[in-house]
């Protein structure tokens, strides 16, 4: 999909089952850190691994997006 609109997947993550918050933040935090990657897809397997713990990473990751 991403590429059928001219974008290019650099690379990919997978959060392991029974990954934390704490966990989730320091790889968003990892991962947005590079000034070249304009965007972050994520896709969470529900039952794999809790999804308001991966959530929660996200969001005290800070991220901020370009208005």
């Amino acid at each position: 999909m991403i590429k059928n609109y001219g974008g290019e997947a650099a690379n990919f993550m997978d959060v392991r089952a029974g990954a934390n918050e704490e966990q989730m933040k320091f790889a968003m935090g990892l991962v947005s850190s590079n000034r070249k990657v304009k965007a972050i897809v994520i896709n969470i397997f529900g039952g794999i691994t809790k999804c308001d713990e991966i959530a929660r990473g996200i969001i005290d990751a800070g991220l901020k997006y370009p208005q």
